[in-house]
């Protein structure tokens, strides 16, 4: 005899259960077609002379997020500096960046770590900020002009 307190449990893990074997038949699907794919380019590759199509060193996927447009961010981090008036910690222009775009104190540490790669693109590849200082001690001004 079934016990009534795991009926919900039982349903809800056929369920799952159900649903993983499910992807799982649509990835084996996907994997079959991406080999037979890479069959095709292989035989590609040996018409033109290629010996060892196997040699060449596979290469993950990028999958690029676009949360900001080109050059969005970088906008949007000298605009905080120039309001700052004076040289600013990151997390202070983490959070006028993140007011600027409208979003709560949960977004902050998603972008921080954007902010600060985009503050080192425009000290390095850009030379429009100033850095001073080291490790939590770092602040960061506009150049002047």
């Amino acid at each position: 005899m079934e016990n009534l307190g795991n009926k919900y449990a039982l349903a809800a893990l056929r369920h799952k259960r159900a649903v993983l074997a499910g992807e799982l038949v649509t990835l084996e699907k996907q994997a079959a077609w991406k080999r037979q794919q890479l069959a095709h380019v292989d035989a590609t590759l040996g018409v033109f002379g290629e010996a060892d199509p196997d040699a060449i060193k596979p290469v993950k996927p990028y999958k690029r997020i676009a949360l900001f447009k080109q050059g969005e961010l970088s906008r949007h981090v000298i605009d905080a500096l120039r309001r700052g008036a004076r040289p600013m910690k990151l997390a202070a222009i983490v959070e006028a960046v993140t007011a600027d775009l409208g979003h709560g104190r949960a977004a902050i540490p998603a972008l921080q770590h954007r902010v600060r790669v985009s503050l080192q693109y425009l000290l390095r590849a850009k030379e429009k900020v100033a850095k001073a200082g080291n490790g939590q001690r770092v602040t960061w001004a506009l150049k002047a002009s």
